[in-house]
């Protein structure tokens, strides 16, 4: 049995991080030897700074038009991204496409799944290849289920496929956020006088 949640080092002993992370600790069978493995979580700072990124790419207009794939928001952009970079769901779907046999049903059969999965919140991207097509789901990313281990290196493979098809820098990015953000601050202080 497998129980995730947060705790906190006080001296030699780990406390629940909170009510909800303690009804989790209080699963566990009482007064036995337990095995577990504690791994960092991710820092909140880091998380914000990446889905920060992320909405200034599609909100601000810095995807290119030219580009195969076209996010509707953020979250399609990093849906997209976990599969561009790997984070996937196995098995995923694989539709065989014999030679000489009408495609037309199996696009339907395909559109109806990825609808499917898109009814539940998540995004699917189909992949044509000879002779089949795969329907890639990405896999989670929350903050409980990822840690800060793992979570590095897929925002670094994320960020620089970004930054290759947008011919800039993530930081150049959040640099003007910042700087509009400080502009329309100043704005608002200067009305209020």
């Amino acid at each position: 049995m497998a129980v995730t949640f947060l705790v906190r080092r006080t001296g030699d002993v780990l406390l629940s991080w909170g009510p909800d992370h303690t009804r989790e600790l209080r699963t566990l069978p009482e007064n036995r030897a337990l095995r577990c493995q504690v791994a960092v979580p991710r820092s909140r700072r880091q998380d914000g700074r990446f889905f920060a990124a992320l909405h200034e790419v599609v909100s601000q207009g810095h995807w290119p038009e030219s580009h195969d794939f076209q996010p509707v928001d953020a979250e399609h952009l990093r849906a997209w991204l976990l599969v561009k970079v790997g984070h996937v769901e196995k098995p995923f779907d694989e539709f065989l496409v014999p030679d000489g046999v009408d495609p037309m049903p199996m696009a339907l059969a395909i559109i109806n799944l990825v609808e499917r999965v898109k009814g539940k919140g998540r995004w699917a991207f189909p992949s044509p290849r000879p002779g089949a097509i795969r329907v890639y789901v990405p896999k989670t990313m929350n903050w409980q289920d990822v840690d800060k281990v793992e979570f590095q290196p897929l925002v670094q493979a994320m960020c620089e496929t970004v930054e290759q098809a947008i011919g800039t820098t993530i930081d150049q990015i959040l640099y003007e956020r910042s700087q509009r953000a400080r502009t329309m601050r100043e704005a608002l202080e200067e009305e209020a006088k």
